[in-house]
């Protein structure tokens, strides 16, 4: 659940990955096979007995009835299905109810526990055992996985990005340190204390962090994750505590569900009293084209005078977007059969100019692992019941009153991926499988969300880059106006090797009105460390030399994975269509990543910790391997990593002037963050540094540019 981009040796390999996928590409058909008709394969997800709780929740627990039959036990059953968290036996689910009162009494008769309710929209962590009961019940309208990302990647340690943004200058200068603003965290969890992430490499636990002052001793956890999860937030604290020393933390769990991360950042305001909030996680369904639960959570808060802070996210422009071009086309009606008669169905059509072209073609690259899987989100600009369900009852309706007037999806769209022949990949079977190639897709739609969470897993055989097919089918309903796929990649690679429109992946709550989302610059990248010729260290291992070619990272460079924005607004939150569309200035700018940290997550090739000249037990991208692990600190990288740095620097200017109201305190932090920066930066020899487009100041890759705490609180009234 972790961005692992910020192993030097991992981004090298992605970089090779996508040079192999370029030439395979060269030698794929010059035009798509005929594909076969999907109807009935999405029919037999959409029509079977558990098709209210989805294609993923069902597949769970398919998984678990094996298991069951070889003796394994309820608290014992652990998935193999990756982005679906399972602890002690249970699983979290976000639920759209007929009736939620009674929804909820069936969901503690089942056993259910950490239930979250507002009206129709319940949340829970049920047990899997009980999922077909939870499907049969006639209280439940629908449900899905509840599936989330953390956008990541002795004495004292203290991240980097302190002194790329002058933090300590500004607090010395200004007698401030945060005290009296509480800041508020939402990740995974805070003091689920894991083992370390690789063997030998240093870790910590909570309570050991606040002995030697990594955090404050007044951290108050409204609610844990469920455990065992990575404490990603912990680490966040970390990072707060670096920059706004004197600011208490508090911490509630994003990784529950949707509905319950909305009721958390109000929880974080109004019970907790954070005067600034702070988060790292992205729900898959986060509605990309109108504002969703958590989005208008977080305008709810703004409001209210806090100002708020979200990682834009770790997959820079893997998105495709387009305005929806239905066309009608003839595809095989019977999966494998060759010769079998024609029959109809309707694609969106990925050719924008004269031709027709309704099949992506993609490659797969396990990049010399087992496996290769990726999801791809895929929604269009139609209402979510959910979010207009949620946006009805805080305007004060009641139960009835809010489903009644919420609004739904009125078309069903569906990711279908095929191999190189134009076949169909199967539906995975339970908890998936080695040695297999296989999609999930097949949400139903239309009265519900518009939203399809799909996935490709590829393990062979064969091995290696692969050719697929994806495209987009209307399975029922009128087309939409306009269709948006994000790609997140778990393991290996996902290549589009034709139509890629390389948009914005920066949605959901990071593209909210009230949000400050923020980009990522590891702090190598920026000055004065750029500019000194001395990172990374020790650079005499291999060549060319990296240190000379940072030197135009003024003020910084980009990280290659940091999110872009320029993602619309169609619909309003409560599902009617704007006269124009809103494009929000997201990100608002940049923060620092790569900063040393006691646990989390792993040691980078762009420091020596101990100065002994080996710098990383990790990687052999600089030097050859550290041959103790221990010697150095692991590294935090990522949006989660650069989101706390500036939401740390506001709690400064608050501490220095309280009456700052959010838009001001945004206003400031992005007149005063230096430079526009205008090149993204990819680990290589020499580094590859590569242009982005600023205009005005500003551009949708990086904001207004890297924040600066010295002139931010010179500029607080």
């Amino acid at each position: 659940m972790t961005n692992h981009l910020h192993v030097v040796a991992a981004t090298t390999a992605a970089t090779l990955s996508l040079a192999m996928a370029n030439a395979m590409a060269a030698t794929a058909p010059a035009k798509a096979p005929t594909p076969d008709d999907p109807s009935a394969m999405l029919a037999s997800v959409k029509q079977s007995p558990n098709a209210k709780i989805g294609p993923w929740l069902d597949n769970l627990f398919q998984e678990y009835r094996l298991a069951k039959g070889k003796g394994v036990t309820d608290k014992q059953f652990h998935s193999k299905i990756q982005g679906v968290h399972v602890a002690g036996g249970k699983v979290s689910v976000e639920m759209y109810a007929k009736n939620g009162a009674a929804l909820r009494k069936s969901l503690a008769a089942l056993d259910a526990t950490h239930i979250t309710r507002v009206g129709s929209l319940v949340s829970a962590r049920v047990p899997v055992s009980a999922l077909g009961k939870l499907a049969a019940d006639p209280a439940l309208a629908f449900a899905h996985a509840a599936m989330a990302k953390a956008q990541q990647a002795k004495g004292p340690v203290i991240s980097q990005g302190v002194e790329s943004m002058r933090a300590a200058t500004a607090r010395e200068a200004n007698n401030v340190d945060g005290s009296g603003v509480t800041v508020g965290v939402l990740s995974d969890s805070f003091g689920c204390n894991p083992a370390p992430f690789f063997a030998g490499t240093p870790t910590t636990t909570l309570q050991q962090d606040q002995n030697t002052d990594e955090l404050p001793t007044d951290v108050n956890i409204l609610k844990e994750g469920p455990c065992p999860l990575t404490d990603e937030g912990r680490g966040i604290g970390q990072i707060v505590h670096d920059v706004a020393p004197g600011s208490p933390i508090a911490f509630y769990t994003a990784w529950e569900s949707e509905l319950d991360f909305a009721e958390g950042i109000q929880r974080l305001q109004a019970t907790a009293g954070a005067g600034v909030i702070v988060d790292d996680v992205i729900w898959f369904e986060e509605p990309m084209f109108s504002d969703g639960m958590v989005a208008q959570a977080v305008d709810i808060v703004t409001a209210k005078g806090v100002p708020y802070f979200s990682s834009a996210g770790n997959q820079a422009r893997a998105s495709y977007e387009s305005v929806f071009r239905g066309v009608n086309v003839n595809v095989n009606a019977s999966g494998n059969v060759t010769g079998a008669a024609n029959r109809v169905a309707r694609f969106h059509d990925l050719d924008p100019g004269p031709g027709v072209q309704v099949l992506q073609p993609i490659v797969v690259d396990p990049e010399g692992g087992a496996s290769a899987f990726t999801y791809v989100v895929l929604q269009w600009d139609q209402p979510f019941k959910t979010s207009t369900t949620y946006a009805w009852k805080k305007e004060g309706k009641t139960d009835a009153e809010a489903a009644a007037l919420a609004k739904g999806a009125t078309t069903d769209l569906d990711i279908v991926i095929y191999d190189y022949k134009g076949h169909l990949l199967p539906q995975c079977p339970p908890g998936v499988a080695k040695g297999i190639t296989c999609q999930i897709t097949g949400d139903r739609n239309i009265g519900g969300d518009a939203v399809d969470q799909s996935a490709i897993y590829y393990s062979g055989p064969p091995k290696g880059p692969q050719l697929f097919y994806v495209g987009i089918v209307v399975t029922a309903g009128a087309d939409p106006q306009h269709v948006k796929e994000v790609y997140f990649e778990e393991a290996g690679t996902y290549s589009p090797q034709a139509f890629a429109t390389n948009s914005g992946t920066a949605y959901g709550h990071a593209n909210a009105a009230g949000a400050n989302s923020v980009g990522a610059a590891s702090w190598y990248t920026t000055v004065p460390f750029s500019t000194s010729g001395k990172y990374p260290p020790n650079d005499t291992y291999k060549t060319p030399a990296i240190a000379p070619s940072l030197a135009p990272c003024v003020p910084a460079c980009l990280e290659d994975f940091s999110s872009a924005g320029r993602i619309p607004i169609y619909l309003d939150k409560f599902g009617t269509r704007l006269a124009d569309a809103i494009i929000r200035e997201n990100p608002a700018f940049t923060g620092p990543d790569g900063g040393n940290s006691t646990f989390f997550f792993s040691d980078s090739s762009y420091d020596d910790d101990d100065q002994d000249g080996f710098n990383s037990p990790l990687s052999a991208f600089i030097t050859p391997p550290d041959t103790d692990p221990a010697s150095e600190h692991p590294n935090f990288f990522g949006t989660s990593a650069s989101a706390p740095h500036a939401a740390a620097v506001a709690a400064l200017m608050l501490q220095k002037n309280s009456t700052l109201t959010p838009s001001q305190v945004r206003q400031i932090l992005q007149d005063t963050a230096h430079g526009a920066i205008d090149k993204r930066f990819t680990s290589e020899r020499p580094a590859e540094l590569n242009p982005i487009t600023v205009i005005d100041g500003y551009n949708f890759d990086a904001g207004t540019g890297l924040v600066d705490a010295v002139d931010a609180l010179d500029a607080v009234p």
